[in-house]
């Protein structure tokens, strides 16, 4: 007897299981167990016993095909008038991404606050947060669906009926003598929740591991059905393998691969880092310092280091090397390109404004060169104390950029 169904083409949308990819594939001629072998999820276009076009999931009927070697079309000869789970129309795939946005590109009014202080009370001390009020856009959205980034560097922000704080990014634009500002703009993939790390969400594996091996950190909330990353210092980390999901409130992450030495001494320039002690690098700081696990978890809960809870379980990131011009800060990017996140290979944020130029993006940027240290030439675990001096044949080199193009499929 004749099936109910039939395969409209061979074509499926699956996702990979070695990429963690999306991607359309003829699926006619493998068999349910190479299916189920490579992809951990299946959509296929069939037709009804009306002729009308439907979807059915793979995965609702895993453990009754996951080890045959029939075909899609074989099965679904097999069914007889069994009735499947199906969805309207055929499966689709497309994206939407997330991009990049100069503060200024709206007109936005910029304010420094102290930290618990209207930004229209008087304070003899310092400012610690910057208040940015957009004319064209609604705060409370961006401040939902967006992450600011200062002078390279991650920083959390909240709403307040005046406008958006951004928090702790005064000092370092202070000390630069000068306010690059963007944010990433997650509208079209989902809302963001930023979630500050406290000493009691950190643990070790066990009692043998160090802050140096894989640590486990309680999110606090579940993050079932979302995407995690971390940003450390100021440098975020998504979806380039520092963060593994592992529960439905807990990550693992590993800093035996992360530049610790590299991240802290090129940012205690521009960031408040007195708290690990480690402040007065121009004079030589201590190596013991960057050693400390007590330092390390004190880097972990500061205010420059937090959660960013994404609500959507199907993000993924495309990259891309990007040329330089001729003219020093200015790199180049095809017109065709999208405008992501920018990043140099220290993996501080490059804040950038997007100018169209003869048929290209110039992505204009204060970002010129970067100096060679010499505690980075050597193994600086044996010595007794660095500083930033800088290698005398060639102290400076060119920011090596890339694109950061976060998105994913719509549902």
């Amino acid at each position: 007897m004749a099936g109910s169904y039939t395969l409209e083409s061979g074509n499926a949308i699956v996702k990979e299981k070695s990429t963690n990819r999306w991607s359309e594939v003829d699926v006619g001629e493998m068999t349910m167990e190479a299916l189920f072998s490579a992809y951990k999820k299946i959509e296929v276009g069939v037709l009804d016993f009306y002729g009308e076009k439907k979807t059915v999931d793979l995965y609702a009927y895993e453990s009754a095909l996951s080890n045959r070697d029939w075909t899609v079309g074989q099965w679904l000869g097999l069914l007889g008038n069994t009735a499947l789970a199906l969805t309207d129309g055929l499966p689709t795939l497309s994206f939407s991404y997330v991009n990049y946005v100069p503060v200024n590109y709206h007109k936005t009014i910029v304010q420094g606050a102290k930290s618990g202080y209207h930004p229209s009370q008087s304070v003899e001390s310092d400012f610690d947060d910057i208040i940015l009020t957009f004319e064209e856009l609604d705060s409370r959205l961006i401040t939902d669906y967006c992450l600011f980034s200062f002078n390279g560097y991650y920083f959390t922000s909240k709403y307040q009926e005046y406008g958006v704080r951004v928090e702790n990014c005064a000092v370092p634009v202070s000390k630069a003598g000068e306010m690059n500002a963007g944010f990433l703009n997650f509208e079209n993939v989902g809302k963001i929740t930023q979630v500050p790390i406290t000493a009691n969400m950190i643990n070790t594996v066990n009692t043998e591991s160090t802050w140096y091996d894989t640590l486990l950190i309680d999110t606090t909330m579940s993050i079932t059905g979302k995407t995690v990353g971390i940003v450390i210092g100021g440098h975020l980390h998504l979806l380039d393998g520092m963060v593994k999901q592992i529960g439905d409130t807990m990550i693992s992450i590993s800093l035996g691969n992360y530049d610790l030495l590299n991240r802290i001494t090129r940012s205690m320039e521009v960031l408040d880092l007195s708290f690990m002690e480690l402040d007065q690098i121009n004079n030589g700081v201590s190596v013991d310092g960057f050693l400390d696990e007590a330092n390390v978890v004190a880097y972990l809960t500061s205010k420059y280091s937090f959660l960013v809870l994404i609500d959507n379980a199907e993000m993924a990131v495309d990259t891309a090397a990007v040329s330089y011009a001729a003219m020093a800060g200015s790199y180049i990017i095809p017109d065709t390109a999208r405008l992501g996140a920018l990043r140099n290979d220290l993996g501080n944020a490059v804040d950038y404004w997007p100018v169209w130029e003869c048929g290209q993006w110039a992505l204009k940027t204060t970002e010129k060169e970067i100096p060679n240290l010499v505690n980075e030439t050597m193994g600086w675990e044996k010595l007794a104390r660095i500083n930033d001096a800088r290698v005398g044949t060639n102290p400076l080199r060119k920011s090596h950029m890339t694109i950061y193009n976060y998105f994913s499929r719509d549902k």
